[in-house]
């Protein structure tokens, strides 16, 4: 033996001696920090999975809110406009009388008299257009996949639009040219936007963009989340939407309704007319539908082009991602989720992060913004369910000069008076859609010669 027997001496220290460390104690110090370890996984995993959960509850799609013609991110081509061709006066708006309330907005038959304006020129050029998506496959793969048609049926389905300016904030389904796809979004284009539209008056594609448009979803306004910026005068609920193909809005006892059935008969392909307002005039005036490409070098088409009914049902998402980002149930389906119904509900109709003045409204008043003077001679139009406190005296405006660039915002619209105020003879039609211009209001100080009284109005439905 190398020591005497007894105690083993351990080496000193400042505080004494240090006692050995029994190995299995330093074994146990291994394992309880492996658990503290293992346990910091698992609690990370499952604050990961929470959020992750918790995001998917309380995810709100979104309405994407898009300035007169603002291409947006991701746009399909350039702009397609014609200059000048599509600025629409800022006291040329869609009567808030016109239409039925219906998801929080309010629908409109395309082929509403008034519903679409027009200069003395196309507001945009649709031989660009075609020769744009045209010259890339890509991108014309994408375009088509939206209506269901081969590449070579793009400049004949663009033969059967015609490019309008929006008079009203529409609601669609707007599309992104993202990774070689179409990508799908619920969108609001203001009004000014310039679109081309089919026969049955639903709007198909944007001119500043190319992006390709849908009927929007049949789910509540209420229930998505409003991005960008609301622009003056915005108001949610009386944001339009165009009537899907089995749906009619009409006067029932004296009260706009959707009832069920086909708004008016349109044409399959080409030959209808759509009554547009000439901005520039304030006049109503018949319109023949496409027919704004020389098709002569083409070769014939193979195949049958789909009707303007065919195309406008409520949108249906081609996938799940899609469904979820535009408030569907599922892929395929074209019926709103439940949460987006339970968050319309419970928020009284009306979007997240919504203006403030959308508050002050009920549902399906149809009552005017802020920015809107009251509706004139809507208390003797049968589609409106105004009182008759409104003065007529406003029905009788008679309106300057319209400068072609658009003036300030105003309190001033267009109106739908009844029959009797026409210099006609009361009409024996029922229940006609007649129209009226509206100036903006003289300054004050200037004092300009009386015009002659001008009137017009459209042509029975």
């Amino acid at each position: 033996m190398t020591y005497p027997p007894g105690f083993p001496i351990h080496p000193s220290t400042p505080f004494g001696a240090s006692p050995p460390q029994p190995q299995n104690r330093r074994a146990l110090t291994l394992v309880l920090g492996a658990i503290v370890v293992v346990l910091a996984l698992v609690l990370a995993a499952g604050i990961v999975f929470v959020v992750k959960a918790r995001k998917g509850d309380i995810y709100v799609p979104g309405l994407t809110l898009a300035a007169a013609n603002d291409p947006g991110v991701d746009p399909f081509t350039d702009p397609v406009l014609v200059a000048g061709a599509g600025n629409l006066p800022g006291n040329v708006a869609l009567s808030a009388s016109v239409g039925a309330p219906d998801l929080g907005g309010r629908a409109v038959n395309g082929t509403e008299a008034g519903l679409y304006a027009t200069g003395d020129t196309s507001a945009c050029d649709t031989a660009a257009l075609s020769d744009r998506l045209m010259a890339d496959p890509a991108t014309a793969a994408a375009w088509t996949s939206v209506f269901g048609i081969s590449t070579a049926a793009i400049p004949h389905y663009l033969n059967t639009l015609t490019p309008v300016v929006l008079t009203a904030d529409t609601w669609v389904t707007n599309h992104t040219y993202t990774s070689g796809r179409a990508e799908p979004f619920q969108s609001v284009l203001q009004r000014g936007t310039s679109v081309y539209v089919d026969a049955a008056g639903v709007p198909r594609t944007m001119c500043s963009s190319g992006n390709p448009l849908a009927p929007p979803v049949s789910a509540p306004l209420g229930g998505y989340r409003l991005e960008g910026q609301p622009w003056p005068g915005y108001q949610s609920r009386e944001v339009t939407r165009i009537a899907y193909n089995n749906q009619n809005v009409t006067a029932v006892s004296r009260t706009s309704m959707i009832v069920p059935g086909a708004p008016t008969p349109v044409a399959e392909t080409s030959g209808s007319v759509l009554q547009l307002l000439n901005f520039l005039t304030g006049e109503i005036l018949p319109r023949t539908m496409g027919g704004l490409l020389d098709l002569s070098g083409l070769p014939p088409l193979s195949e049958l082009l789909p009707t303007p009914a065919d195309l406008n049902t409520p949108f249906a998402a081609g996938t799940d991602e899609d469904a979820e980002r535009n408030g569907l149930l599922e892929a395929g389906n074209p019926a709103a989720a439940p949460a987006v119904v339970e968050r319309a509900a419970k928020d009284n109709g009306l979007p997240a992060v919504a203006p403030a003045s959308d508050s002050s409204e009920q549902p399906g008043s149809g009552a005017s913004g802020p920015a809107e003077a009251p509706s004139s001679g809507s208390s003797e139009n049968p589609a409106s369910p105004k009182s008759e406190s409104e003065s007529p005296a406003s029905q009788t405006a008679v309106p300057p000069e319209i400068p072609r660039s658009a003036p300030p915002a105003d309190t001033s619209t267009y109106e739908a008076p009844p029959p009797a105020e026409t210099h006609t003879e009361t009409p024996t039609t029922t229940e006609p859609t007649t129209s009226e211009y509206v100036p903006p209001p003289e300054e004050s100080g200037q004092a300009p010669e009386p015009p002659a009284e001008v009137r017009y109005s459209s042509p029975a439905a």
